[in-house]
């Protein structure tokens, strides 16, 4: 989570997933362009195209739901405000994770020996 400090400095091989629901938030694209500069790969997740983060992004993901720039014109949802895009993120982040624990082979209890433990 960039801006933690526990956050290791991103590093060569490094990926950042970056995921404004409007793609123009500017905590996002501050922290995009500063990835960039290091020269990271970038992972954009949103709902619409994102003018300020398409050029630097490597990947796109399109999650078609409502944002704060689109609440009229997004996809209609009876939820709240965001709440579809929040949650169909976490979603498309579970499934991902799945999928990359699948392919390197992670077992459930090598994940669970690095996972917080002052809880």
């Amino acid at each position: 989570m960039v801006g933690e400090t526990t956050v290791p400095a991103i590093g060569e091989n490094d990926l950042l997933v970056a995921g404004p629901g409007s793609g123009e938030t500017t905590y996002n694209v501050n922290v995009v362009k500063m990835a960039k500069k290091h020269k990271e790969r970038i992972a954009l997740i949103t709902a619409l195209k994102s003018f300020s983060l398409s050029k630097p992004c490597d990947i796109q993901v399109k999650i078609p739901a409502s944002t704060k720039l689109s609440l009229k014109k997004g996809a209609n949802s009876l939820q709240s405000m965001t709440n579809l895009f929040e949650q169909s993120l976490l979603i498309n982040c579970d499934i991902v994770s799945i999928i990359i624990q699948n392919k390197l082979d992670i077992l459930e209890d090598e994940m669970w020996k690095i996972h917080a433990n002052l809880e």
